[in-house]
């Protein structure tokens, strides 16, 4: 026999399936009769006399010998046709081979059936005509070909293979049949002619790209990765380069500062008696006069009268200057054409002189025209003293303190009942702060209660019979604490204090609650106000709500027979910020109905003198301005020309 013959062979049997159609399945595991099989072999003029109905697939091809051989060997031994031999019995044009990936574990069975469905419905084809020859789990490769009837006679049907190239044009794209296979990532799809053209050795390398459906080949792949791996590299020297070129400009010894020019002008100290709101004293006639008793009053009654006290030349001057340096002697260079009010002749002057003299009085026309500046209204801000105190003399006083840096001035600290010869128990951190006219101990400035000083809250106000608390924060703001919830949802008790809600009124923007306090015996009623609508960090929108509540509470303060019942206490969270707005705002009311015009800055540095850092911010300080120029708008006799 020659090394290849060309042979016409009849396999029957190779395929036997019901007419009711069967499951595809490997070559390999079909349910052969080798029985009718020899027979048929030996008397090919009989047919079997079966009870299912045969097909008899006609192959015809050129084969090795040792295919051939193979094939006979199998018929003589009676044995199943394995799928390598039927996979080599069909010709290269009938077979359409699919590269395939598992998304998840699955049998061999289970991905014949699947492919073979999937292949089936995107081609529109009949299950039965789609078989499947081989599947190589190792490659990743399943091969297929595709069967037609030819002719069918008494229980026996003859199939035909049909051409690969049909079957090409039938499948439509590759990503309806991938979503039709489920489970299966179809990578490739060829015919036999193509897969062996490309892959000889029958193996293919190919990594699936995460960008498109195309395949990369092993060298590709390679490129593609030592291209990132250097790209990678590259960047990450670049990142160390600018970081240590940082760190050494960083650490270099910078230049001293040049000196600072200071620009020196006088700083005008109206005769005082103590350290109150600066009024100035009523005008002299002559000049003489003029520098005996000091400045000259303002005409708070005119709209002309200038603003004085301040020069539109004088720059914000730097932390040593404010705390009252030896850089501080000022003398003004350039003769303002405002009427500025002349005090003593210009000397050192410390933060507490600052506080104690700085003043500047505002008509009502001038209130509103401050606002037109704002830069300069946070100018004027800078230049106040913080006052803040370094220290207290109470040891242990840190652990009641909500922050370490918010101490109470020492002068006007309040101070609570000793218990058993112990300074710390009589320690709060709060303070008595004037109100309008120098009156003592209007209000009680403090910070939000700790978890451990609600006892001592409670005893303050007890203690100084305050007839109203004034909470200007919420209890959390921006998931931080802000103040320790001291007031019970109905009654609670407060070491021997108890404390019963007896009223809840609600109003726009704060809320009052009616409070009696009992004591053993003694009774107290005392009324608190939770203003709830200032934003964190910022001010208000519109001041009016606060305002009213301003008014509200001064009215209950003093009451009808005009005698202030008691200290107002007032707290935020660290008792100065809005706290000091507050204040500030009230007893800008009262000056504003008292006498036609305010001293915003006198009444900031009051505040200072008895608790450090009363209003935080330039922005706090424009809105106290502000809120005075609404209140402003709604008093009676405007002057003529508004």
């Amino acid at each position: 026999m020659a090394k290849i013959c060309k042979n016409i062979v009849w396999v029957f049997g190779l395929f036997i399936f019901t007419i009711a159609g069967s499951t595809p399945k490997m070559m390999e595991e079909e349910d052969y009769d080798n029985n009718n099989f020899n027979e048929r072999l030996e008397n090919p003029t009989e047919r079997p006399k079966a009870k299912k109905d045969v097909n008899i697939l006609q192959i015809s091809g050129t084969y090795p010998p040792e295919v051939l051989k193979a094939l006979h060997e199998a018929i003589g031994k009676k044995e199943t046709i394995s799928s390598t031999l039927v996979d080599k019995l069909v010709p290269e044009d009938n077979k359409i081979i699919f590269t395939i990936q598992l998304r998840e574990p699955m049998t061999r069975q289970d991905v014949i059936q699947r492919m073979s469905e999937a292949v089936a419905k995107n081609a529109k084809l009949e299950l039965d005509s789609v078989k499947v020859s081989k599947y190589d789990a190792y490659t990743g490769t399943v091969s297929m070909f595709f069967v037609a009837h030819a002719k069918k006679g008494n229980h026996t049907g003859i199939l035909k293979l049909r051409p690969a190239a049909e079957i090409m044009e039938r499948l439509s794209t590759k990503k309806r049949l991938q979503n039709a296979a489920g489970s299966i990532k179809i990578i490739d799809i060829y015919d036999g002619h193509d897969y062996n053209q490309h892959y000889s050795n029958g193996k293919k390398v190919s990594v699936q790209s995460i960008f498109s459906d195309k395949n990369w080949e092993a060298w590709q792949l390679a490129i593609l990765i030592s291209a990132s791996l250097f790209a990678m590299f590259s960047v990450f020297i670049v990142v160390q380069m600018f970081i240590s070129s940082h760190r050494l400009t960083k650490n270099k010894v910078r230049p001293l500062d040049e000196p600072r020019h200071v620009i020196l002008q006088p700083i005008l100290r109206p005769a005082v008696a103590g350290v109150g709101i600066i009024q100035p004293p009523p005008q002299p006639r002559n000049l003489q006069e003029v520098v005996a008793s000091g400045p000259p009053a303002v005409d708070t009654d005119s709209e002309n009268t200038p603003s004085p006290l301040r020069s539109p030349l004088r720059r914000g001057r730097g932390l040593l200057e404010r705390r009252g340096s030896n850089a501080s002697l000022t003398l003004d260079l350039n003769r303002s054409q405002e009427n500025i009010c002349c005090g003593t002749p210009p000397k050192e002057c410390s933060a507490e002189e600052y506080l104690q003299s700085a003043a500047k009085r505002l008509t009502r026309r001038q209130l509103r025209a401050s606002l037109k500046d704002v830069k300069a209204l946070h100018t004027e801000f800078w230049e106040i003293p913080m006052n803040h105190p370094e220290k207290v003399i109470v040891a242990g006083s840190g652990t009641k303190n909500r922050y370490k840096t918010i101490l109470p001035n020492e002068t006007s600290r309040v101070q609570l009942y000793e218990k058993c010869d112990d300074p710390l128990s009589s320690y709060i951190n709060a303070n008595y702060v004037r109100g309008y006219s120098g009156e003592s101990k209007a209000y009680i400035a403090t910070q939000g209660p700790l978890p451990h000083t609600v006892n001592d809250f409670w005893l303050m106000v007890w203690r100084e019979k305050s007839p109203l608390i004034v909470m200007i924060t919420k209890l959390k703001e921006k998931l931080k604490v802000k103040c320790e919830p001291y007031i019970p949802d109905y009654q609670d008790r407060y070491n021997d204090i108890e404390v019963t809600v007896t009223r809840v009124i609600p109003r726009e923007g704060y809320t009052v609650r009616e409070l009696f306090l009992r004591r053993g015996s003694e009774t107290h009623i005392v009324h608190h106000f939770w203003y709830t609508t200032w934003p964190d960090h910022k001010t208000p929108a519109t001041a009016k709500q606060l305002i009213g509540m301003a008014l509200e509470t001064e009215a209950m303060r003093v009451g009808d027979t005009g005698r202030p019942k008691g200290p107002m206490v007032v707290h935020c969270s660290a008792g100065i910020g809005r706290t000091g707005c507050f204040i500030a705002a009230s007893i800008g009311i009262q000056q504003l109905l008292e006498e036609n015009s305010v001293d915003v800055l006198g009444i900031v540095c009051s505040l200072r003198l008895d608790r450090g850092g009363m209003i935080q911010t330039a922005e706090q300080y424009e809105f106290v301005h502000q809120a005075l120029s609404i209140f402003e708008l709604t008093m009676p006799g405007k002057p003529s020309g508004d």
